[in-house]
């Protein structure tokens, strides 16, 4: 038996939302549409496996999503420090592994889960500002078709 997924989390450049909807009777329709918009690009590190988790426990088909290990290698902390100039780190053992079902989050919880939602955001836009050369006309959805569409391993920032 799976764990349904607890926690969705969506950030721009300014604003995160944490959504735990592992508690939601209904998954929120504005969510939902969000997730399901190929025009919006969802970025993170396993993100296609969440997808896939989502699909499953929710039956929201997420579209347009890109994994940053088609860029590099590691988790969503070593990229975010690799790519963002003095990222620092900020994974803890304890609140990583800490109950994420529980009915109310912590405060250090939702700035954990927010910091990891903007990490995903701000790592895409450091590589994209640095590779996906800007300047080119190209969009960030655009740059990161390209990426996926290329072999695996032909892009890959070290």
């Amino acid at each position: 038996m799976h764990n349904p997924v607890s926690l969705v989390q969506i950030a721009t450049s300014q604003v995160c939302l944490v959504c735990q909807v592992f508690h939601m009777k209904v998954f929120p329709p504005l969510l939902k549409e969000l997730l399901e918009d190929d025009s919006i690009l969802k970025v993170g590190v396993g993100v296609r496996g969440d997808g896939w988790n989502v699909q499953r426990d929710y039956n929201v088909a997420v579209k347009c999503v890109f994994d940053l290990n088609m860029i590099t290698r590691g988790s969503l902390e070593d990229i975010a420090c690799r790519v963002i100039p003095g990222k620092q780190t900020w994974k803890n053992i304890r609140i990583t592994t800490s109950n994420w079902e529980r009915t109310e989050l912590t405060d250090e919880q939702l700035a954990y889960a927010a910091r990891d939602a903007f990490a995903g955001h701000d790592a895409f836009y450091a590589a994209f500002a640095k590779y996906g050369t800007p300047g080119n006309g190209k969009t960030p959805l655009q740059w990161a078709t390209q990426v996926a569409s290329q072999q695996r391993n032909s892009f890959r920032i070290k």
